[in-house]
């Protein structure tokens, strides 16, 4: 179902004359259910000025909640159909999106044919920031045969995307075993793909868990896990080799429910899923359970550890105000008071953190930043404090961290960062696994019969 509204007055929707079957264009601003796309529809709107239309775009909370429920902070995302577009001579649109709850300069995207492709918008129209009225503001030439354009903050990741993503390239492929590891609020799947070659025995294979869309738009994440599994399940010798020594396992949308409301932080009750970590066996949020019991089925009790429990954990996110991805990196402080993680811990994440640099231009743009996990609110917490501080005997060290995207920045000074640059992201996570496990990719081993249970 869609759903739209116009400001401008009626009588002005007339019959072209001398060019049969046009009419003057009255576009509107629609929303698409299921389609990532949120803008408080009250407030938008489309109204006629001289040289074109003032399309007002006014940003939503979360689940549309009321103001004040969720922090400003929360509205970071925006997304909407403005059709009805006059294909004879196109459309000059000036955007305005109000209410916004960031400041950061970002070029928007946009579709021309009805959201097959996605590209920046002209990088003449870069928005203008209004402190003011937290409203951001560019103009765009819409070009004539476009009934319709799809304008959002950055690319969007629809539920369509993934369907078809998980139809045309996970499910077909040998090496792939989906596990519906829970249900969301709503009701919707929650999937987790099991990458490995299982012509090998898991014996001593390296898990590595990979999860995304905990914070359901922010976007770069997807096409960061979309490079990943594509490496992978590449014809490369290389990944061939990784394969063979480690077992991925990664939730592309965690949060599925946040992800067709298009929800920016929170799931389909307004709960942000990543504080809920702070008390992981308390909560009763059907996500976290998912994530958080699926971690223990892998590590085990320490009287009866998991066959090949997890050895690194990505917690995928995206963040404004940073020139290229980063890491929050822990300090090691920890004590009885609860901050930090281990020196030992720490160092894994040096380790990690030079080993992607090294692997990704990209990454090396970055500063890390730092966290000192104060009030344990995020999933290294429990990795670190449930499993890595208990004897070495019974698990290795943890290696758990979280990376972001950001939204502007490329990977070259000057550039803007597409979808392109995100999955070759993915594919250097990939190459960084192998240096931190040290894995031997230079060999591959002889395939075995009888492909075992994972």
């Amino acid at each position: 179902m869609n759903r739209a509204v116009n400001l401008l007055i009626p009588s002005l929707m007339v019959l072209g004359l001398g060019v049969p079957g046009m009419v003057l264009a009255q576009p509107e601003v629609i929303l698409r259910d299921g389609e990532q796309m949120r803008v408080d529809l009250v407030g938008s709107g489309v109204h006629q000025v001289a040289d074109g239309w003032r399309v007002v775009l006014r940003m939503s909370n979360d689940n549309d909640f009321p103001e004040g429920v969720l922090p400003s902070s929360f509205r970071r995302w925006w997304h909407a159909e403005v059709g009805g577009l006059n294909t004879e001579t196109g459309e000059r649109l000036h955007v305005e999106v109000t209410n916004a709850g960031y400041s950061t300069t970002i070029l928007p995207t946009w579709s021309l044919d009805n959201g097959e492709t996605w590209t920046r918008i002209p990088e003449s129209s870069m928005p203008v920031w209004d402190s003011s009225t937290s409203t951001h503001r560019f103009t765009i030439d819409v070009p004539p045969d476009v009934p319709q354009v799809l304008l959002a903050k950055w690319y969007p990741y629809t539920p369509a995307m993934f369907e078809a993503y998980r139809q045309g390239r996970l499910l077909p492929h040998p090496m792939v075993n989906e596990v519906e590891i829970g249900r969301s609020e709503q009701d919707r799947p929650i999937y987790q793909y099991i990458i490995t070659d299982a012509s090998v025995p898991t014996g001593n294979k390296a898990r590595v868990w990979v999860h995304n869309c905990v914070h359901p738009a922010e976007n770069p994440g997807y096409f960061m896990v979309e490079g990943l599994v594509d490496w992978l399940l590449g014809d490369s010798r290389e990944a061939r080799a990784v394969l063979q020594q480690t077992i991925f396992c990664i939730v592309p949308v965690a949060n599925p429910d946040g992800q067709y409301l298009g929800n920016y932080r929170t799931n389909a009750n307004g709960v942000n899923l990543e504080n809920q970590w702070t008390a992981p066996y308390n909560t009763q949020v059907a996500e976290v359970k998912a994530l958080r019991e699926r971690i223990e089925e892998f590590m085990g009790e320490p009287s009866n550890p998991g066959e090949s429990p997890i050895r690194i954990l990505l917690n995928v996110h995206a963040a404004h105000g940073s020139g290229a991805p980063f890491h929050f990196v822990h300090r090691p402080l920890y004590d009885a008071n609860g901050t930090g993680v281990t020196e030992e811990v720490y160092q894994l994440e040096v380790k990690w953190v030079d080993f992607l640099r090294e692997r990704s231009p990209f990454m090396n743009r970055g500063s890390d930043n730092w966290s000192v996990l104060a009030g344990r609110p995020f999933v290294e917490s429990m990795m670190h404090d449930r499993y890595t501080i208990h004897p070495s005997e019974t698990w290795d060290p943890v290696m758990a961290i979280t990376i972001e995207g950001t939204y502007q920045a490329g990977p070259t000074p000057g550039s803007i960062a597409t979808q392109h640059d995100y999955r070759e992201l993915g594919e250097a996570i990939g190459w960084a696994v192998s240096d931190f496990l040290e894995l031997d990719l230079e060999a591959l081993r002889t395939s075995l019969s009888g492909g075992m249970a994972y």
